[in-house]
């Protein structure tokens, strides 16, 4: 007798009607029909449920259905190989997001100093000459360039920041002038070539 054959036989012992039996198991009466009639089977969850309300043993209800044993077997395939594509899946997605975040981040991680603002002072003592500036807390100030302009007299200072994930926010320098440099009076901080802002020693 086969699973669907079992089914219709036990509910009809326990005066259950098809009705009856969907409303226990949260199904609609077509689908108890469709397992009755062979069409199709229960998953096995239901089949633990239907087992339980027929007061029948999973042995009993899957003997001699090696149709519904091959299917079950099938399904247990089917969703290892299911398991295995939603694994790849998610680390496909994990490696798309880090490459996403990289992306972004990568042109944050260099970065010029461009805003006047963001200089809060400039001074001079002997031959060092102190920059302080306020920058952003995720950024650190992390490499500077000066060379001298046609006037001898006036230095060209780039500053390039990177991110600084630890907050920490260094945002001071000393320049330590060397020889070609001891006679500046000006100093004008530049971007990409061009002058945002010039500050005079007296």
């Amino acid at each position: 007798m086969d699973m669907g054959a079992k089914i219709k036989s036990r509910r009809l012992e326990l005066n259950m009607t098809q009705v009856e039996l969907a409303e226990k198991l949260n199904v609609s009466r077509s689908t108890v029909s469709n397992w009755e009639i062979g069409r199709n089977y229960p998953d096995l969850q239901l089949i633990v449920s239907l087992a339980d309300i027929l007061e029948l043993s999973l042995d009993e209800m899957l003997r001699e259905d090696s149709q519904m044993i091959k299917r079950i077997a099938e399904d247990t395939k089917c969703r290892k190989r299911q398991t295995w594509k939603i694994r790849i899946l998610v680390l496909l997605l994990v490696l798309l997001c880090i490459v996403g975040v990289m992306y972004v981040i990568r042109p944050m991680a260099s970065f010029e100093l461009r805003n006047p603002e963001q200089i809060v002072s400039v001074t001079r003592a002997d031959d060092v000459i102190n920059v302080v500036t306020d920058i952003p807390k995720y950024r650190s100030i992390s490499t500077w360039y000066m060379e001298t302009s046609p006037n001898s007299n006036e230095a060209c200072l780039s500053i390039g920041m990177s991110l600084d994930v630890t907050m920490k926010n260094n945002e001071t320098i000393d320049i330590e002038l060397v020889e070609e440099f001891k006679d500046i009076n000006k100093v004008s901080f530049v971007h990409d070539g061009e002058t945002f802002k010039t500050v005079e020693f007296k």
